[in-house]
This record gives structure tokens, C-alpha cells and sequence, in this order.
């Protein structure tokens, strides 16, 4: 399905929204997966974005680093050089 990654990227915000991380991961984990593997760079982006923020709140900073560096490689590949430069900050 065209969206399925958008379902599951808003099924990740929910569940860690509600304190279900194992969940959460799943589905960040299936968003980002389903982006690329259908060469949604856009979408892709956002889940690595939403993931990275995710785990910084979970303390895991190294995970969250590696995740913000390939949301940033997304954005510039997709020409979105402003939104690359925050992830960048």
C-alpha cells in the first residue's frame, strides 16, 4: 500500500505517546523500512526524524545520532536543504 508508512509511522507517535516503547520501536522500525523500500525519500525522512526523537527521549543518544544522520542524508537527497540544516543543530 502507498501510505501503509504513514499508518505506521502514526501507530509509532501513538504508542510512545502512551508509554508502549517496544511498540513504538516496531513501528518506527517498519515506517522508515516501508519508506525506503518503496523510495518514499519524504516519508522516510520523517520517520528517521520522529525515530531519532524518540529515542533521545528514551536516553539512547547514540541510536537517536545514527538515526538523525540518515533523516539528514534523506532531506538533502530529497532537496529539502532547510529542514536538513535543523536536523543538523
Amino acid at each position: 500500500r502507498n501510505c501503509q508508512q504513514k499508518l505506521d509511522l502514526m501507530k509509532a507517535e501513538k504508542a510512545s505517546l502512551h508509554g508502549k516503547h517496544t511498540e513504538a520501536a516496531s513501528f518506527y522500525d517498519s515506517a522508515v523500512n516501508l519508506s525506503s523500500k518503496n523510495h518514499f525519500i519524504h516519508d522516510q525522512a520523517l520517520a528517521l526524524e520522529r525515530a531519532g526523537l524518540f529515542y533521545l527521549s528514551r536516553d539512547n543518544s547514540d541510536d537517536a545520532s545514527r538515526l538523525f544522520e540518515r533523516s539528514y542524508n534523506c532531506y538533502m537527497q530529497w532537496g529539502a536543504l532547510s529542514k536538513a540544516a535543523d536536523i543538523k543543530k
